[in-house]
């Protein structure tokens, strides 16, 4: 199912385009067991909101957006209902979130959302650290895992 923007200009589209291709991508690559030898993914979505928003973020670097990845965190006096979550930020206008499907509490059962910041990212709001995008400016181990999982999606994009 595409989200629906207030924004209905081609801008949007293309992004939405962009994102859904992405998403699309790495579904296929699940289905072919291709994350076998990745841990992190082997479950995805769940787990790996960080990588896929870094993954994603190279994407939409290399095709002309500018991007930052958010890693947002909740708190409260239970400690095991503290936690993070992964998103991008677009600007002001758009929240990407390509692993919104891992919540149980995602009501609109979306695998993917574009929009105005949604009650999933107010709820890990307590705390934001922006990072920098892409995958190509951390240590080399995880730089090298990074860079194998984004040939692999890159394969299955259209």
């Amino acid at each position: 199912m595409r989200i629906r923007l207030k924004n209905n200009s081609a801008e949007c589209t293309r992004l939405c385009d962009f994102v859904y291709s992405f998403r699309d991508a790495i579904d296929k690559a699940k289905e072919d067991d291709m994350f076998k030898n990745h841990k992190r993914f082997r479950y995805f979505p769940r787990g790996c909101c960080d990588d896929t928003c870094y993954l994603l973020s190279q994407y939409l670097l290399e095709n002309g957006y500018k991007c930052k990845v958010i890693i947002g965190s909740h708190y409260e006096d239970n400690i095991e209902k503290n936690g993070k979550h992964a998103w991008i930020e677009i600007s002001r206008n758009y929240v990407v979130d390509i692993t919104i499907d891992q919540f149980t509490h995602n009501y609109s059962k979306d695998r993917v959302y574009v929009g105005e910041e949604n009650y999933i990212h107010k709820y890990y709001s307590d705390d934001k650290e922006v990072m920098k995008p892409g995958i190509n400016q951390y240590s080399s181990d995880w730089r090298k895992d990074m860079q194998e999982l984004f040939c692999i999606i890159k394969n299955y994009l259209k």
